[in-house]
């Protein structure tokens, strides 16, 4: 199967695409044609995909039924398929090493004519959430699992990784390299905090738009499109929802391994509900304790039951050694002087002035001194720039709007090996690439000045 596509960058000049259409009178005017809102993974896999790289003019639809066995449970069919592609399985794979082919079963060509005129806007650097993990923080996917199309990982560091995983530092200098080397990254502007998502009538012809505001380093900017793909992920961490917490003069609660290795002073309590992925960055910050000998009181809101069937006990042992032994912690099965674990329990209230939490236990509340609190309880999607609450289904698209899209963690998609083929959905890419007109330049913006 072939994906048209290309893996040489192509200078800024020659992707540019020059605009012979003029605006009529009453005709609606548009600065680009999608706004993607999100730089990270997902955001930067759909500018890829928008500059006319993509699987969308086949019918795939045959995947879901025929391969259902090979879907894990909650990836959707058409990233499963992708994965696929770009990732045979074992006996599939060794035909093409033997053929002396790439592993991948895509090879790809660039058709500039497909191109869809796009802006990728994001908080910070490009990199999303990534920008925010702690640098020495191991991904829980195998290097090759991180790939971009095109151009993978293996290719940037000039050979192989030496280890399986790599710490979140490296995947961060890959991901924005990565538009570089693609020939995307002035369709990128970073720093540009999105405060707005409005859709407006133009009159004159009945058409409807969107309007994007916010501020990009300070300075206001708006911008006119047709439809709009939040590619945000869950980017905010979760809070403990109790009284105490959001101490605005003197918090003592952090949200993340980086914040915590910045507060280490003396013994802290450690919080962690489980859900997905939480329970890794639990055992992140339970290992960083443990490593500088720092006691660590665990606080888990399932029972010990409960507590077997969470993701970290699903891990391979060879593979992921560290959170085995933390695993083994957490189920008695090992003993460390400076850890405890507490099952059925949670905070209750923060008293920051005497140092105190409530922690509702099976024996009643207990009073435990603490100096700061890590709370690792998942992170979540804030869409305060929309007015209104959307759904989305699972072709990536809003069930109330039809110019409104969603891909990445916020549709499901948590992982990178999956979310570029949500990104490649070939529904969402028919709706996105329409069959209107561009009535302006779509790669000048003017960012407004300050008044």
């Amino acid at each position: 199967m072939v994906c048209e596509c290309d893996c040489k960058r192509i200078p800024q000049s020659e992707s540019v695409p020059t605009l012979t259409a003029f605006p009529t009178v009453n005709e609606l005017e548009l600065d680009t044609e999608v706004v993607v809102i999100g730089n990270g993974p997902a955001g930067i896999s759909i500018s890829h995909f928008s500059r006319g790289k993509s699987l969308i003019d086949q019918d795939l639809s045959w995947f879901q039924d025929e391969c259902a066995e090979r879907i894990n449970p909650g990836v959707g069919p058409f990233a499963a398929f992708y994965d696929t592609l770009v990732r045979p399985p074992v006996a599939e794979e060794r035909q093409f090493l033997d053929s002396g082919c790439h592993t991948s079963c895509l090879a790809w060509r660039h058709l500039r004519h497909r191109a869809v005129p796009h802006i990728v806007l994001g908080d910070g650097e490009v990199g999303g959430s990534w920008n925010s993990y702690d640098d020495d923080m191991v991904t829980v996917s195998m290097a090759h699992w991180m790939d971009l199309p095109c151009y993978p990982l293996a290719a940037w560091m000039g050979g192989k990784p030496l280890i399986d995983r790599l710490p979140a530092a490296v995947i961060r200098q890959y991901f924005q390299a990565y538009t570089k080397h693609m020939g995307i990254d002035y369709n990128f502007k970073p720093f540009s905090k999105v405060t707005s998502v409005m859709n407006y009538c133009y009159d004159p012809t009945g058409e409807r738009y969107w309007q994007v505001s916010g501020l990009c380093r300070g300075l206001p900017f708006s911008i006119k499109c047709r439809k709009i793909v939040l590619a945000c992920g869950r980017s905010h961490p979760r809070t403990l929802e109790v009284m105490g917490e959001l101490n605005t003069t003197d918090s003592r609660v952090v949200y993340d391994v980086a914040s915590m290795k910045r507060l280490l002073s003396i013994p802290p309590i450690y919080v962690d509900e489980p859900v997905p992925i939480s329970s890794l960055c639990a055992a992140d910050a339970v290992l960083h304790c443990l490593a500088n000998s720092i006691p660590v009181l665990h606080l888990i809101r399932r029972n010990e039951k409960q507590i077997r069937s969470v993701m970290i006990s699903r891990l391979s042992v060879a593979v992921y050694p560290e959170y085995a032994k933390v695993f083994r912690l957490m189920t008695k099965r090992e003993r460390d002087p400076n850890y405890r674990c507490c099952t059925s329990s949670q905070i209750v209230s923060l008293d920051n002035q005497l140092r105190l939490a409530a922690i509702q236990t099976p024996h009643g509340i207990v009073n435990e001194p603490f100096n700061f609190i890590v709370a690792c309880v998942g992170r979540q999607s804030q869409l305060e720039m929309l007015s209104g609450k959307f759904e989305f289904l699972a072709n990536y698209q809003s069930s109330e709007d039809t110019t409104l899209f969603a891909i990445g963690s916020l549709a499901g998609d948590h992982f990178v090996r999956y979310l570029i083929g949500g990104a490649l959905q070939r529904s969402l890419f028919c709706a996105i690439r329409g069959q209107g007109r561009l009535m302006k330049c779509t790669w000048t913006v003017v960012w407004m000045e300050k008044t």
